[in-house]
């Protein structure tokens, strides 16, 4: 099976999910109504979702509640990039003019809020204590993340281990969070729940590792992705981290220096470097020992076809190219 077998297959599944969303704010005020069908609109992979989806037919879960918790982990999810364009004061979002570009950043902000509330309100409803928790602990660990990238930013004495912590916060904690609760609502046992929440962690490293990758690639910008978007806003990810802890004196004072005065000016010297000490190749063997992991752990489980649909998105994560 390979992605588009993956999505065919849960297709049906996906639109009862996309049809719950918005049905969370059809009554609401008409500012807010529009601001969220504009973002949910906008071409999201709906990777979040999915994982959840996949996680529970593992357990041969068939309750209609499955529908509304993986509505929940998506709108999280549109919730941070609401906050997060903000953040980043973006003007761009999925090829489109980012909502708080079109709207302002008040009006952003509090769309984000609103969809982190009624998300609390929808895990009430249709979860459980322990569902509850796993959504609230990656909320925390996403804000935690951020907070330390945002500190993090423009310094060249960034750590690799600082790295990984933020993207584990930022991308990992609502994959870990997405398939835990899959295999909650499946009613798998405790540990295994918390096996998945290990799988869903390790797609999520993985995932976020190829992303940085690909912004050091320079076929990147032909893909349809904005090239060397995390350099332009400081962000020291692995190829680079990797290009640091390699590179001559001379060399580590370039980038240093480079980083303080905003890096893209020094582009093509940088990209020089980073393929000097093979700091893509590095990133993606990295990710491929997170997805090794996943293999292992999911060969335990008996073959199926959600089982496949999870190896395939395992295998998606590492060969995409957006």
């Amino acid at each position: 099976m390979d992605i588009q077998g993956v999505l065919q297959s849960f297709d049906a599944d996906l639109v009862k999910t996309d049809t719950f969303m918005r049905e969370v704010f059809r009554n609401h005020t008409p500012l807010l109504s529009k601001v969220l069908d504009y973002v949910l609109s906008s071409g999201g992979k709906r990777f979040r979702p999915l994982l959840l989806l996949i996680s529970a037919a593992m357990f041969g879960c068939q309750s209609e509640r499955r529908f509304a918790l993986a509505a929940v982990v998506e709108l999280i999810h549109t919730a941070t990039l609401l906050h997060d364009d903000v953040i980043d004061e973006a003007s761009l979002r999925r090829n489109q003019e980012s909502a708080n570009k079109k709207w302002g950043n008040a009006v952003s902000v509090l769309s984000g809020d609103f969809l982190l509330s009624q998300a609390l309100v929808i895990m009430t409803k249709n979860g459980d204590a322990e569902i509850v928790h796993l959504a609230a602990t990656a909320i925390g660990e996403m804000a935690e993340g951020e907070i330390l990238q945002l500190t993090k930013c423009g310094r060249a004495d960034s750590s690799p281990e600082d790295y990984f912590r933020i993207i584990a916060g930022k991308t990992a904690a609502l994959t870990a969070a997405a398939c835990g609760i899959g295999a909650r609502i499946g009613q798998a046992p405790p540990q295994v729940v918390e096996s998945f929440v290990t799988i869903g962690k390790h797609i999520g490293m993985a995932f976020q590792l190829v992303d940085d990758a690909l912004d050091y690639n320079a076929e990147t910008a032909a893909w349809g992705k904005e090239a060397h978007k995390d350099l332009n806003e400081g962000k020291l990810t692995l190829p680079l981290l990797h290009t640091l802890k390699k590179a001559t004196n001379a060399e580590k004072e370039f980038i240093t220096n480079s980083i303080a005065a905003g890096g893209i000016a020094d582009i093509k010297e940088l990209l020089v470097l980073v393929e000097k000490y093979n700091g893509v190749a590095y990133t993606m063997d990295v990710a491929r020992s997170y997805l090794d992991t996943v293999t292992k752990m999911l060969e335990a489980y008996e073959a199926s076809m959600a089982r496949d649909a999870l190896l395939a998105i395992a295998q998606y994560a590492l060969t995409r190219k957006q």
